[in-house]
């Protein structure tokens, strides 16, 4: 069956973005790319499955784009988002995309806007009998009383601030220099920082019908950064029992439509949710490599396809796998030893950059960074 509905894969230039397009290319489909970064450069359109890529500093120059470049057509094409950008500016965008794209959102305008705010996903998550960390807000900068220390602080809207907002702080002098001389972000979620045994996450989609479908679960080995992963290794979902059944009734009462991950902390045979990011996940390539196309599924499920889900022996696992950008700013920042960089390569199954089939992004950015490393000198 011919399929004339275009792809278009919207986020970052990040390895996230490059997941996608490579799950989508590896099954036949090529993608049209926008990319949201103050760079004039891109790794990520070097790769051969790309039909047309642009590159724009802005999530909202990127719709003026879209809006521009792909009028209403009888098939109507199918948005991927893969950054907190990319669906804070589509969903802001829902009434003129709506009917000319499928949308990896909620049902109506504003309500995945609304999911994306980490107070009202733990609500969510409570509500549904998910175990949560003890959490406060801020607002506006203005700390409450009864904090619990040590605690760690996110941005309250992730597209609101960046990965400098997340930081552990051991008491109030510490919370308060961190709120108070913090020119990204006015407002944050506060959580009580739980001494974790390990942090895993698990991928998904919803797909167009509703099914729920879920990756095997990542256990963070190695970290490069506070929630960023080095090496890890994804696994067997069955460690989250019940936990599995609970979130696939939030996001079907969610409405949500699209690619998702979930992060848990576990200590003390507890799990705790942290957060839902609704949109490609930055490991999303790691469950097209076992055998779960996540990417592709959605595609399918948006044309009416009735995708089949590979069966759970069709999966292989466990597979490891190492972020090459994280593992290199662990080595640089010396985190990460070069010895225990080495161990990694050897034991991993799947790398998130280098891609045997589509090798042009890895070598283009090993290329960059090395260029940008010698040239600091100068720069100062």
């Amino acid at each position: 069956m011919a399929v004339n509905n275009k792809v278009i894969v919207f986020g970052g230039n990040h390895h996230n973005t490059l997941g996608v397009i490579r799950s989508l290319g590896e099954k036949g489909v090529n993608s049209y790319v926008l990319i949201h970064d103050d760079s004039r450069k891109s790794f990520v359109l070097k790769s051969k499955y790309i039909i047309k890529g642009w590159i724009f500093p802005t999530a909202d120059s990127c719709i003026r784009k879209i809006l521009m470049e792909f009028p209403a057509e009888l098939n109507k094409s199918i948005i991927f988002c893969t950054s907190d950008d990319a669906t804070y500016a589509i969903d802001k965008n829902f009434h003129v995309l709506r009917d000319r794209f499928y949308l990896p959102l909620c049902k109506t305008a504003g309500a995945t806007t609304v999911l994306m705010d980490k107070k009202h996903i733990l609500k969510l998550a409570a509500e549904h009998s998910i175990n949560i960390p003890l959490s406060w807000e801020i607002i506006d900068r203005i700390i409450p009383n009864g904090i619990r220390y040590p605690c760690i602080t996110k941005p309250l809207m992730s597209v609101h601030g960046c990965k400098a907002d997340i930081a552990i702080c051991q008491d109030e002098q510490e919370l308060r220099h961190i709120v108070l001389s913090n020119s990204h972000c006015k407002d944050y979620i506060i959580q009580e920082y739980i001494e974790k045994e390990k942090e895993i996450s698990i991928l998904g989609a919803v797909l167009y019908n509703g099914d729920v479908v879920y990756s095997g679960c990542i256990d963070k080995l190695r970290e490069g950064s506070i929630g960023s992963s080095a090496f890890a290794v994804m696994a067997d979902n069955k460690v989250l029992g019940d936990d599995k059944q609970k979130l696939q009734s939030l996001l079907q009462d969610s409405g949500y439509t699209g690619l998702f991950s979930v992060e848990y902390l576990y200590k003390n045979g507890i799990f705790y949710f942290l957060e839902i990011n609704f949109r490609n996940d930055g490991n999303g390539y790691v469950p097209t490599f076992t055998g779960l196309n996540l990417p592709y599924l959605w595609y399918s499920s948006c044309l009416g396809m009735n995708p089949t889900i590979p069966d759970k022996k069709n999966i292989h696992f466990p597979c490891y796998f190492v972020v090459e950008p994280t593992e290199l700013t662990g080595f640089i920042k010396k985190r990460i030893s070069l010895l225990n960089i080495i161990r990694d390569i050897k034991k991993a199954d799947c790398f998130l950059l280098y891609n045997k089939h589509d090798k042009k992004p890895f070598y283009y950015q090993i290329v960059q960074l090395f260029l940008h490393r010698i040239s600091r000198p100068f720069r100062k």
